[in-house]
């Protein structure tokens, strides 16, 4: 199970911050899905888009609130950030590469999977009301579909990776990914069940690889370097996720509406064959 091991604080101490990436990780996609429905709901019942920037201000200032509510009581951080600081932190992650080379390959995954990803974030209402000519509150249908296949497929996700392995779960995972994405190309006008289709597939994909995904990640780092690990996975996922909508953008309006769906779906294939390779000529240590 992911979180088991011992040597420095025994297997609560090593599996906390497992469990609290996963479930950050997993609070934070549901709020990325649930927040389009929620919009797309209020701007077609409430007869305009100006009503979903409203209530993305009030939920704003709700977390902000909540924040202020329950850090109110937290002591500043007082540390310095020396000049040094950055070289110790390359030097110590070359190091962690050169004793785990299965880590290398997995922050690279991570970058084609969010670039895949990144492209379909400019682009994705655009094309469902221009191309598939659906509702505001169909595309909202939609992005709640894949809320819960994110929530019906977590439980048995976890029991999947502690039963076949996550190495596997993973693979399976981004094998779900990947077709539903090359089914998204092919959803012409009001082709709801395709559609459909490939909402529980992305959704699901996500439940069930993502957990396994991380943990892999916290036992491919070094001992004691785990932190900087989840801090360079973090990196490459965001820099995916700069230029993704960059490039999707410019695919869309240079070479047509379907484009950076082929290309988001050809990208998560690619990452899923690097991770066969990868988990294949290194093999995840045991937790």
């Amino acid at each position: 199970m992911a979180g088991r091991g011992g040597g420095d604080g025994g297997p609560h101490r090593r599996g906390a911050p497992r469990d609290c990436d996963g479930t950050l990780n997993m609070f934070f996609l549901s709020g990325l899905a649930l927040g389009p429905s929620l919009g797309l709901f209020t701007s077609g019942f409430l007869g305009g888009y100006h009503w979903g920037f409203y209530l993305a201000s009030l939920l704003l200032l709700g977390a902000a609130g909540l924040a202020a509510l329950f850090y109110r009581d937290a002591e500043p951080h007082r540390d310095t950030l020396h000049p040094e600081a950055s070289g110790a932190w390359a030097r110590g992650f070359m190091r962690a590469v050169r004793q785990s080379p299965l880590l290398l390959s997995m922050l690279l995954i991570a970058f084609v999977q969010m670039v895949g990803v990144g492209l379909l974030a400019p682009i994705l209402v655009i094309y469902a009301h221009e191309v598939v000519q659906l509702s505001d509150q169909l595309i909202g249908t939609l992005f709640l579909v894949m809320v819960l296949a994110v929530a019906v497929a977590s439980v048995p996700g976890g029991r999947m990776a502690d039963r076949i392995g996550r190495p596997r779960t993973v693979l399976w995972g981004m094998i779900m990914a990947s077709v539903g994405m090359w089914l998204l190309p092919f959803a012409g006008r009001g082709n709801l069940p395709v559609l459909g289709a490939a909402a529980l597939l992305l959704g699901g994909s996500y439940a069930i690889s993502s957990p396994a995904w991380l943990a892999l990640m916290s036992e491919a780092a070094p001992r004691g370097s785990t932190g900087m690990v989840m801090g360079a996975s973090e990196t490459a996922q965001g820099a995916g996720l700069v230029i993704g909508p960059l490039a999707g953008g410019i695919l869309y309006d240079g070479f047509g509406p379907q484009t950076p769906f082929v290309a988001s779906a050809a990208l998560l294939t690619v990452g899923t064959v690097l991770a066969f390779l990868a988990l294949r000529a290194h093999p995840a240590p045991a937790p």
